[in-house]
C-alpha cells in the first residue's frame, strides 16, 4: 500500500540549477570576432588604428575574467571585466561578462542594464534576450521578462534556450498549458537541451504526473555516468520515485543527491520523507536531524520530526 506524502508543505521548485550563463567562446574565429567588433566600434587585431590595441586587451581581460567565474572567483573576475570595459566601454563580451559579475554579488539593477545595452548593440543575440528574460523573471518583472521571452523567440525560433525561457515565464504566469507546450518545443528542437527537460519534469511534478517527471528526469540522467549525475536530477527522481512509491529507488536517488554538491535542508527532508515511509524510522529520524541542524525553523523538516516521533512513540506501545 502507499504510503501518504506529508501534505501542507509544497515541494521546492528546482531551479534551473543555477540557470546557465550563455556567453560564446571567447577564442572564436577571427570573422566572428570582427561582426562584434564593427558593432562596437573597435578595431581587430592587425588593422591599423588606434583601438587595435584595445581590442587586444579587452579580449584578454574578459578571457581572465571569464576563467576566474570557473575557479569561482568572482570578486577577480568582476575587477578583470571592469578593466575590460573601461578599455573597450562598448565591447559586447565584456558587457555580458561584467553583468553577470554584478548579478552574482546581488546588483540586479545594474546587471539587467548591461545586457540591455548589449542587447542593443547586439540586436540578432538572442542568447542576451534569453538573459534579460531570466534576470526579469528572477526579479519577478514578468510582463518585462515575458516581452524578452518573445524578442528571444522571434530573433531565432529554433532556438530551445529560447523557448525554455518563455516556458518559464509561461509557467510563473500560471499558464501550465501554455509552459508545458513551450518545453515541449524546446525538447522538439533539441532533445538534449537538459534545461528544458528539468523545467518540464518539474511541471510534470507539480501537475501530479511523476511517471512524465520521471521519464523526462531519466532521459538525461541516462547520458551521465554513475557518480557523475547532477544534483537537480538526482533531486527531482528522487521525488518522483517517492510519488510512485517507489521508496528505495527515492532514497538511493535522493542519498545521492544528498552528496552530489552541497546537502540541502529541502534535499534531507524529501529522503527522511522516502525513508520513514519505507518503515526506516531511524535512518529518517538521522536525516531531519541533519537538515534541522542546518536549517531549524525549516516548515518540513519539524512536520517530518514530529511524524518521527509519533511513529517512534507507537512503536513503543505495541
Amino acid at each position: 500500500m502507499r504510503g501518504n506524502l506529508v501534505s501542507g508543505v509544497s515541494a521546492p521548485v528546482v531551479a534551473s540549477a543555477a540557470p546557465a550563463v550563455l556567453i560564446p567562446p571567447f577564442g572564436a574565429a577571427l570573422a566572428l570576432l570582427s561582426l562584434v567588433i564593427v558593432a562596437c566600434g573597435c578595431r581587430l587585431p592587425g588593422y591599423e588604428g588606434p583601438t587595435s590595441r584595445s581590442v587586444v586587451s579587452c579580449r584578454q581581460l574578459s578571457q581572465q575574467a571569464s576563467a576566474a567565474i570557473d575557479r569561482n572567483d568572482w570578486a577577480a573576475a568582476e575587477s578583470l571585466v571592469v578593466e575590460a570595459t573601461k578599455t573597450c566601454p562598448t565591447d559586447v563580451d565584456a558587457k555580458r561578462l561584467y553583468a553577470e559579475t554584478l548579478w552574482h554579488r546581488g546588483a540586479h539593477s545594474e546587471a539587467v542594464a548591461q545586457v540591455e545595452e548589449a542587447a542593443r548593440r547586439a540586436a540578432d543575440d538572442v542568447s542576451l534576450r534569453v538573459r534579460l528574460a531570466e534576470m526579469r523573471l528572477a526579479m519577478g518583472q514578468l510582463d518585462a521578462a515575458r516581452r524578452d521571452a518573445e524578442a528571444a523567440v522571434a530573433i531565432d525560433p529554433r532556438s530551445a534556450c529560447a523557448w525554455t525561457v518563455r516556458g518559464r515565464v509561461s509557467r510563473s504566469s500560471g499558464d501550465a498549458t501554455q509552459a508545458l507546450a513551450d518545453f515541449h518545443r524546446a525538447i522538439s528542437l533539441d532533445a538534449a537541451h537538459s534545461g528544458a527537460r528539468l523545467e518540464l519534469a518539474d511541471l510534470y511534478l507539480a501537475l501530479d504526473q511523476p511517471q512524465r517527471a520521471l521519464s523526462n528526469v531519466q532521459s538525461v540522467l541516462d547520458g551521465y555516468s554513475p557518480g557523475d549525475e547532477p544534483q537537480p536530477y538526482l533531486y527531482l527522481a528522487g521525488l518522483a520515485y517517492t510519488r510512485l512509491a517507489r521508496y528505495d529507488e527515492a532514497i538511493e536517488s535522493l542519498r545521492a543527491a544528498a552528496v552530489r554538491g552541497r546537502a540541502t535542508p529541502e534535499i534531507l527532508c524529501r529522503l527522511a520523507e522516502a525513508e520513514m515511509l519505507s518503515g526506516r524510522q531511524e535512518e529518517a529520524k538521522l536525516s531531519v536531524q541533519q537538515a534541522l541542524a542546518i536549517d531549524p525553523r525549516n516548515p518540513l523538516g519539524r512536520v517530518l520530526l514530529e511524524r518521527v516521533a509519533a511513529a517512534g512513540d507507537g512503536a513503543r506501545t505495541r
